[in-house]
């Protein structure tokens, strides 16, 4: 295993352990039922993916799997549970103790904190009777897979949604290569049930990973519009609502999780839901936070409010609601993943509730920042704000 010194880093950044599992007993760290475990945090989306890998593999018996809490719980964004690991497998480690980690019960060592080289050993080491994740003659496809994710998607939706952008060219760059990358997604996946193929692969883990975090983290700071053209891929969302429907898949998912993790990380006007990427150019509406359809939430003073990503995108991944959508059509329930309703009342009768108590009293901090984390959650489970709408009283408080 080799470490990379923290005086070597930024000072942002993890030291890269990157042991890895070998073949036999003659590689140090080989394939050993119950020797080694894996520490994750689901709500992030590297983790999510090792815990679905580790579901699709039915490693619970051999291969224990710890489920961390959705924030880190230290002052350095680390977690207290994994410092002794880290302690012990760096002299004066003095960085955050992050998921995931690969430990080795036997020496009480990490491994490897290294995500892809996470999910390869559980693919070809810990694979047992589990499914062929890794096939040889897809790896170089499996790998180009992973890659248009992370630069074409994950990084073109981070970028169209950062603050400050101004000229509308820069814009429409990075979107155009959101939208061909996922028009290339939805070209593969309108001819086969899996990626690449009849069978499910570590390229479905690295798409479907890829399409919970732009349906419940970058849609959140992208225009109605581009949401719009996120939205247009029929194939793509239905291939995400099917394998969302698999236990495998649904086990390790909590929306709430991945939206108070990023709710944790945003920084600067994005902390409170402020967005300004636009696929059209334009800003934000000054009267209201705009739904693509002119809807907007009850008004409340003094509190910034986000414009709403578009309506034919769900942020509920893990589950279809009971009845119809709010306001959607039956074409956009089909090419959309829905919000439980259950949970948008229950968050409404909350919103409501401390809305009264902010206006009651507007110098109460610990009221208003529960508040804004109320309405954040609901914008973005939302996506339009029919249900507010409709369901207010007739005089609309």
């Amino acid at each position: 295993m080799s470490v990379v010194p923290s005086s070597l880093l930024p000072a942002s950044a993890v030291p890269a352990f990157r042991g890895r599992i070998g073949r036999d007993v003659h590689s140090g760290h080989y394939a050993v039922p119950h020797r080694y475990r894996l520490h994750v945090a689901p709500s992030g989306p590297g983790c999510l993916g090792i815990a679905l890998t580790h579901g699709l593999l039915g490693l619970d018996d051999t291969l224990p799997l710890t489920v961390l809490p959705d924030t880190p719980d230290t002052p350095d964004g680390g977690y207290a549970a994994l410092r002794p690991l880290y302690e012990a497998s760096a002299h004066l480690y003095d960085g955050p103790a992050s998921a995931p980690v690969l430990s080795d019960g036997w020496t009480g060592r990490i491994v490897t904190t290294h995500v892809p080289d996470i999910l390869r050993d559980l693919a070809l080491r810990f694979r047992g009777d589990g499914p062929d994740l890794l096939p040889e003659e897809h790896r170089a496809e499996i790998d180009a897979v992973a890659d248009l994710c992370e630069r074409s998607v994950n990084r073109a939706a981070q970028r169209a949604g950062e603050l400050g952008l101004d000229d509308e060219a820069a814009h429409h760059e990075p979107l155009g290569v959101l939208f061909a990358a996922l028009d290339s997604l939805e070209d593969r996946l309108a001819r086969r049930p899996y990626v690449l193929g009849d069978g499910p692969t570590l390229a479905d883990v690295h798409v479907w990973i890829t399409l919970v975090q732009l349906d419940t983290v970058h849609r959140w700071h992208l225009d109605a519009t581009a949401m719009d053209r996120v939205a247009a891929h029929p194939a793509l969302w239905a291939y995400a609502q099917r394998l969302a429907a698999r236990p495998e898949f649904a086990r390790h998912l909590d929306i709430d999780a991945v939206l108070r993790r990023h709710r944790a990380h945003c920084r600067g006007r994005e902390a409170a839901g402020a967005g300004s990427a636009s696929s059209t150019g334009r800003p934000p509406r000054a009267d209201g936070p705009g739904t693509g359809s002119g809807e907007r939430l009850p008004r409340t003073p003094a509190i910034p409010r986000p414009p709403l990503p578009s309506p034919t995108v769900s942020a509920r991944v893990a589950g279809v609601a009971d009845g119809r959508q709010y306001g959607a059509t039956q074409e956009q329930e089909d090419a959309m993943l829905l919000p439980d309703r259950n949970t948008v009342d229950r968050l409404l009768r909350h919103y409501r509730a401390q809305e009264r108590t902010v206006l009651a009293r507007p110098c109460d901090l610990s009221a208003r920042r529960r508040f804004e984390d109320t309405a954040y959650t609901l914008c973005v489970l939302m996506g339009s704000a029919a249900p507010a709408r409709r369901s207010a009283p007739p005089n609309g408080t």
